[in-house]
């Protein structure tokens, strides 16, 4: 049986004067899942379907029977589910809880419309970063809460509150009556900063690389055909700029995107990071990156493409087996896990908010840890990799996204 802290009854108590539909906005490890479990329990529900990301199935199930929940038959299952061609459960509940509710942040996905054939007269929504981009994905949710408060469809809320490309209409550039807005969104919500849980600090540390002089020959190289590729001001789009930035990206983190086997700067920088006896988790948003590294030195792997049994075998290698002291992730491990065995987190590669930073250190740095958690973000000097560190700096607050202008500083053009 759990008790509940403090913090975790004065959100439950919120959901109630909400009639059980509101959104749980926590930092990582506030124990969001122990607020929805109690919630379940106080509404006097019966049946509820638990719906969260895939490499956090088994840790749910494993919380529903640490916290001793025999009124309510709960299921849990991921989002991937949603989108099965035949039905895997049924659509009646008396209540939904939306994991990482984020997943569901864009209303044109085909997971937001499976979603909403779920029917519930309790909504419960958990997440640690709810609008990660910007300022309207907080729409999808909200009208999961309140169908037609903000407009009929997403269509019409667009069209009364937000500023959009003249170009590109799909592109929302800004708000009407932002702080109006705000207040809406508001009032569906209960923060919850990890202050609560007098966790020990954070240290960060950032750690330049500098290229050698024939990385950066290459480097300049594949820079410059990047600029003759967006030359044209036709091509000049987002989807066609962040091609390129990734391209950038791929050759200062790992020359074997590109074929070569040399081990080049970067990497040289974190093999001298993998010290012995420390569990270590190292975060790239490249899978691809995951796994070569994975080959090299060991360890645990966690990546979007393994089955539901091999993420949880590698998760509890990595918490059981002393002698494997690296988890290597990319984002299928940077939400939803409890991973406070690890004391140091290794940023590779950079994810694009700031949000998912934060996501990715409330692994080890949640309830329950202890010792300080060293956080290491390596960075690669004069490059793309630098900008977009200084644009992640610059846009902390969570209705801040990457804009094109923001692209297109990224590539200096």
């Amino acid at each position: 049986m759990v008790e509940l802290m403090n913090h975790q009854r004065e959100a439950v108590n919120w959901l109630e004067s909400k009639e059980w539909r509101s959104l749980i906005y926590g930092d990582p490890g506030v124990g969001k899942s122990f607020i929805a479990l109690e919630a379940l329990r106080r509404s006097g529900a019966k049946t509820a379907l638990v719906l969260t990301v895939a490499s956090a199935v088994t840790q749910w199930r494993e919380e529903i029977e640490r916290f001793g929940l025999s009124s309510c038959a709960v299921t849990v299952t991921n989002y991937e589910k949603l989108l099965s061609s035949k039905p895997l459960f049924p659509l009646l509940w008396d209540a939904v809880i939306a994991d990482e509710s984020e997943k569901i942040k864009n209303p044109q996905s085909k997971t937001y419309k499976h979603f909403l054939k779920l029917q519930a007269p309790i909504r419960i929504a958990l997440s640690g970063s709810p609008a990660p981009n910007a300022l309207h994905e907080l729409w999808s949710v909200v009208s999961w809460f309140s169908p037609g408060i903000l407009g009929k469809n997403f269509y019409s809320f667009r069209a009364a509150h937000c500023l959009v490309n003249p170009f590109i209409p799909q592109q929302i550039t800004g708000y009407r009556d932002k702080e109006k807005l705000l207040q809406t969104f508001q009032q569906f919500y209960f923060r919850i900063t990890d202050d609560v849980l007098n966790l020990p600090e954070a240290k960060r540390r950032i750690i330049n690389v500098s290229l050698t002089e024939e990385e950066r020959v290459i480097y300049k190289k594949i820079h410059q055909e990047s600029m003759v590729r967006l030359n044209d001001g036709r091509t000049l789009t987002i989807p066609n700029m962040l091609s390129e930035i990734v391209r950038l990206l791929q050759w200062v983190n790992d020359p074997r995107e590109f074929g070569i086997e040399k081990a080049n700067s970067k990497q040289l920088a974190l093999r001298g990071l993998l010290l012995p006896q420390v569990k270590t988790i190292i975060f790239s948003d490249f899978a691809s990156i995951c796994k070569r590294n994975h080959a090299l030195y060991g360890g645990a792997l966690l990546v979007g493409e393994l089955s539901a049994k091999r993420r949880q075998e590698e998760i509890e290698r990595f918490k059981h087996d002393p002698v494997c002291l690296w988890l290597w992730g990319s984002a299928a491990g940077s939400l939803g896990l409890n991973l406070q065995i690890a004391k140091r987190i290794i940023h590779y590669s950079l994810p694009w908010t700031n949000a998912r930073l934060r996501q990715r250190l409330g692994r080890s740095r949640r309830y329950g840890q202890t010792k300080e958690v060293e956080e290491i973000i390596l960075l690669v000097k004069d490059t793309v990799e630098e900008k977009i560190w200084g644009i992640i700096e610059r846009k902390k607050d969570l209705e801040l996204k990457m804009t094109r202008r923001d692209y297109k500083e990224s590539l200096e053009l």
